[in-house]
């Protein structure tokens, strides 16, 4: 049997499925690593057009030294790819596809790909004896089934190529290299789930610094379908700072341990994040988990906005566990002093039960404190909940853990949802904290263990 990788291209400058490719790994020729390219359609202006059926007599590498002819039926293009002897003699087909992706390979990949980025597939099989038609060889794939929607592991391919993709999305967008802060937020539409299990989609921040120059390559050389790599202005402590941002996750990826293992452990490879002051772990959340209606949203935000301030921030023992959560002292809201307004005072001296008894009076106190807290610099972000449709929670500190990712996600929506949920009298810290660690273990976890992540 014939190994062969059938990988995807995708246009770099719409973001969307170009073609496919076949490709064969050949026999060493006076050292140089030799692939064979065979396609539908012409990649780029040196592929050969298969007029008639062909057979292919470059030899097909084996480990048993075999040699096998590909005999290519139905018309199509094939193109040969000999790399410069610096290269690995027995380069494997991924190592391949990732090579063709590092800046300084731009002009070879150009030269078989065009601008296209090489999305690497798994590895298959011909049989030797079966003549390779063109026709069933790229025929339209299977979609991947998105029937998941519960809280077990999900997905999440990281290997040693820096090809990082995620199954269950949509593949219309593939991030690679290095943006502008907050670029593609702007200009690029996010790939999307297949399947929400939930409304609202939730995305992730995470801030660290690279562990050297080559790790700072491999990581925004990365490709990948969920997340990609940006600038940010805020990281100057050390060298090699990143932004590494996700698309908008389903809420039970977001959430699991699981989905987190894979990429994190490769990621604590290369980075670091925890030792710095100035990484963060911000997390977004759609607005859909507000309310169903502008109303039922406007409610639900002032709800929060005063829990934070006045029953998690000002409030001792729950600010102690908020900062076991968020891993992080002082974030952005502090004390709020300033925001604070005549009603608010008056609501501390008759207490805050009775002052939520009113619900025009606690609509106008929370409404001040939203509108003196509009800021990108608060805990709980709403300057761009118009624009970008996300509520951003921005207290968290920058760690490469899975449990800490999983776990904060979860504290920062279970907290908007207890605050949809009840009352305004209702609202109460002790409760909202003991039915979130009784069913999170991944929140539970930091107020049950002594060591940190």
């Amino acid at each position: 049997m014939v190994q062969y990788l059938k990988a995807r291209l995708y246009s770099e400058t719409r973001g969307t499925l170009s073609g496919e490719v076949l490709i064969f790994k050949l026999r060493s020729v006076l050292g140089h690593a030799r692939f064979l390219l065979v396609s539908n359609r012409q990649i780029a202006a040196s592929w050969n057009r298969n007029e008639t059926d062909v057979d292919i007599t470059e030899p097909v590498y084996q480990s048993s030294g075999e040699d096998v002819n590909i005999h290519v039926c139905g018309g199509g293009f094939y193109e040969y790819v000999t790399l410069p002897t610096n290269h690995p003699e027995w380069m494997s087909i991924t190592s391949f596809c990732s090579m063709l992706d590092l800046d300084a390979q731009a002009e070879l990949r150009h030269a078989h790909f065009g601008e296209n980025a090489v999305d690497p597939g798994r590895v298959q099989t011909l049989d030797p004896g079966t003549p390779l038609v063109i026709s069933e060889a790229f025929a339209p794939a299977i979609p991947p089934s998105s029937s998941r929607t519960g809280e077990g592991p999900a997905v999440a391919h990281t290997s040693q190529e820096s090809v990082a993709m995620l199954e269950g999305y949509t593949r219309t967008d593939i991030y690679s290299g290095f943006s502008g802060y907050h670029h593609n937020q702007r200009n690029h539409r996010f790939n999307t789930p297949i399947v929400a299990d939930k409304p609202w989609r939730i995305g992730i921040e995470l801030e660290v610094y690279a562990r050297s120059q080559a790790a700072y390559n491999t990581i925004t050389g990365a490709r990948s379908n969920w997340f990609q790599c940006e600038s940010d202005g805020s990281l100057h402590e050390a060298n090699y700072p990143i932004e590494i941002k996700t698309i908008p996750l389903r809420a039970c990826d977001a959430k699991s341990v699981e989905f987190w293992d894979a990429p994190m452990r490769k990621l604590a490879s290369l980075a670091k994040s925890k030792e710095y002051r100035s990484t963060g772990l911000h997390v977004h959340i759609g607005k859909e988990i507000l309310g169903d209606n502008e109303r039922e949203r406007t409610e639900t935000l002032n709800k929060l906005c005063w829990f934070y301030v006045y029953r998690i921030e000002n409030v001792p023992d729950a600010h102690a566990k908020n900062v076991t959560m968020a891993g992080r002292e002082h974030g952005y809201a502090g004390s709020l002093d300033g925001s604070k307004s005549e009603l608010a005072d008056f609501a501390e001296l008759v207490g805050y039960k009775a002052a939520c008894g009113n619900k025009a009076a606690f609509d106008k106190m929370a409404g001040q404190v939203r509108q003196k807290t509009a800021s990108q610099r608060w805990d709980i972000n709403l300057q761009h909940l118009n624009d970008y449709g996300t509520v951003e929670f921005r207290k968290g500190d920058g760690r490469i853990s899975k449990t800490r990712l999983a776990g904060l996600v979860t504290w920062w929506e279970q907290m908007v949802l207890y605050c949809r949920t009840h009352t305004q009298d209702q609202l109460d810290f002790d409760e909202f904290f003991a039915a979130v660690c009784a069913e999170y273990p991944a929140v539970a976890y930091f107020f049950t263990r002594d060591e940190e992540v």
